[in-house]
């Protein structure tokens, strides 16, 4: 298996992950009404934790895509953090 291309699959899976979201909230947002959006302008409770959460997604899809392989999980947590930095790069 391609590492590389799986890899830049998970790249272009969270990055339409994070397209999608933007975008549902978007119209969400949209769709209530006036008085109910002050509500909504809180940001998250905490934007590392959210981040750490979607970089143990990813390295853990990576690591069920290479077949669970023991002793890969520091290369596939770093893997991930890189995956979700390009992510916010682009």
């Amino acid at each position: 298996m391609d590492q590389t291309a799986v890899d830049a699959a998970l790249l272009e899976l969270e990055q339409a992950s994070i397209a999608y979201k933007s975008c549902r909230n978007a119209l969400a947002y949209l769709l209530l009404p006036p008085s109910s959006r002050d509500f909504l302008s809180e940001g998250p409770d905490d934007p590392s934790q959210l981040a750490e959460t979607r970089v143990r997604r990813i390295a853990e899809l990576r690591w069920e895509v290479r077949g669970r392989p023991e002793g890969t999980a520091n290369e596939d947590w770093k893997r991930a953090e890189e995956i979700i930095q390009r992510t916010a790069a682009a």
